[in-house]
């Protein structure tokens, strides 16, 4: 709805005089709107980007006492900091960008919004509940960081495990030391074991009465794209996935690609009905990293390559998905959506590559803590943990019997029991006008935003989610639904294009 609201806005000159706040007629157009929107949000975030960063992580209270955490009594940097700490902060930030890092509060619904915040919460109490027990020695480590750690509390220097060939060797690991993580990747690590029963099988076995809506109808005048399409796609994308992997030193075997396809096969429509109901793109990477961990272990490139088809060919055909559906509100031709979004992904590779290489050779210390231009690479990092914990070290040494976090297989029967109880308490209390708006799988979801990230990612997207979503679309919906999607489409317009501005006009000098 944001693209279309974008593309209206450009292209669209009707314009009609809607009511709104106030008792006033608002006869602004679209795409003067867009202009305001966009040039207010293109200078503001000049401030919180370069000209005054402190806005962007506004870590007032841990300037009280910054040097107040761990050993000491309170620690306020711990609880309240912004970049290692949990971020329990109420004005935690002035930058749009950081309060839309997980969900566009303009965009999806005030419940899932909610839910979010209330999981994120909840996952922000276990982790201090852990933190402060000392559960699986967590005590002894930075309460908030994706990183690992040795047992000294050190960064765990995985080279000093691993043979020539990048395989885990015994020997080395058990003269070196098992791999400590912090609270707040356990945490993570649990809220995101526990949707995956429930969304496994949802959608499997319903059956839903077909029906042709009006764009159904103006669509049927274009031909649709062959299914062998499709499959000849599908086959040239397996035979360059196989020469990949069997034409370099990879060490594994192209059996990946093809389990990797399967697990993507099984995940699509479940993962595919979140997205379409909620707005999240729940992932279940981690689930394709227990099972490629379990069947390579010791082998962490291999595990990556599980992981990448079966969880990156699930994201990607829920994008084309995604703009299958674009397509079809404004009625291009679904041929042509083929073969522009064949050729845009077939691009992309290249310029991603393009792009990751000129970062690496041309970014001094990227991925470092402490890169001066905030290019300190957290999903990298999170990526890198999981390839260690999941591939090197294997799943059934880190979470089968007697593993050091066995505990977290919790998550899955724990998930499992959830739906039931909602759908229990929803029978038992079917008036509570609150517990109608719970959903476990944003409630869920809201817990993984913590490592590194933390609840300053999530509670300022409640505000503006409230404003739009329960306020302006309950009260004056004309007026939300001619401007609210061409706001949120303007200002992430606005972030992206001053982004770029700001470092290769200020930022970059190589």
């Amino acid at each position: 709805m944001v693209t279309i609201a974008l593309n209206s806005s450009l292209h669209n000159e009707e314009n009609h005089a809607v009511p709104g706040p106030l008792k006033r007629l608002y006869n602004v157009s679209r795409f003067r709107l867009f202009l305001y929107a966009f040039g207010a949000m293109f200078v503001w975030f000049w401030f919180p980007d370069y000209i005054f960063a402190a806005l962007s992580l506004f870590n007032w209270l841990a300037w009280i006492a910054p040097n107040n955490f761990p050993p000491n009594n309170f620690h306020l940097t711990a609880i309240t900091g912004l970049k290692k700490g949990l971020g329990f902060n109420p004005i935690p930030t002035f930058d749009w960008n950081v309060a839309t890092h997980l969900l566009d509060p303009l965009v999806v619904p005030f419940a899932v919004t909610l839910n979010t915040f209330f999981g994120c919460l909840l996952g922000g109490f276990v982790l201090i509940g852990m933190y402060y027990t000392n559960a699986l020695h967590t005590g002894y480590l930075p309460i908030n960081t994706n990183s690992m750690f040795n047992h000294y509390a050190k960064s765990y220097n995985v080279s000093a495990v691993l043979d020539d060939r990048g395989w885990l060797d015994e020997e080395k690991y058990q003269a070196y030391s098992q791999v400590y993580l912090a609270a707040s990747s356990l945490t993570m690590y649990w809220f995101s074991f526990a949707p995956v029963p429930r969304n496994l099988f949802r959608g499997y076995g319903k059956t839903t009465e077909e029906f042709k809506d009006v764009h159904t109808r103006l669509m049927a005048v274009y031909r649709e794209v062959p299914e062998w399409w499709y499959l000849c796609l599908n086959i040239f994308a397996i035979v360059l996935g196989v020469g990949a992997v069997a034409g370099w030193p990879t060490y594994t075997t192209v059996g990946v690609v093809f389990f990797g396809i399967a697990l993507a096969l099984v995940f699509v429509i479940p993962t595919g009905i979140i997205y379409a109901t909620t707005g999240l793109q729940v992932e279940y990477n981690y689930i394709a990293e227990f099972i490629g961990g379990a069947w390579l272990p010791g082998n962490a490139l291999a595990m990556n390559f599980f992981k990448c088809y079966g969880y990156v060919t699930t994201a990607h055909a829920l994008a084309f998905s995604n703009d299958l559906k674009l397509a079809h509100y404004v009625k291009i031709p679904p041929r042509t959506t083929f073969w522009a979004q064949a050729a845009a992904t077939l691009v992309s590779a290249f310029v991603c590559t393009g792009v990751m290489n000129f970062q690496m050779r041309n970014i001094h210390d990227i991925c470092e803590s402490d890169q001066k231009d905030k290019f300190t690479c957290p999903g990298v990092n999170t990526y890198f943990t999981a390839a260690v914990l999941f591939g090197s070290m294997g799943a059934r040494k880190v979470f089968g019997a007697h593993g050091q976090y066995t505990v977290l297989l919790s998550a899955f029967p724990v998930g499992a029991a959830i739906p039931f109880a909602f759908y229990l308490l929803q029978r038992r209390l079917p008036r509570t006008h609150w517990f109608r708006r719970a959903h476990p799988i944003p409630l869920l979801n809201g817990g993984t935003a913590w490592s590194p990230y933390n609840i300053a990612y999530v509670w300022p997207a409640v505000l503006p989610g409230w404003l739009s979503m329960a306020y302006l679309r309950t009260r004056h919906l004309a007026f939300w639904a001619k401007y609210n999607y061409v706001v949120s489409a303007a200002f992430s317009t606005a972030i992206a294009v001053a982004a770029v501005v700001i470092f290769f006009a200020v930022e970059y000098n190589g």
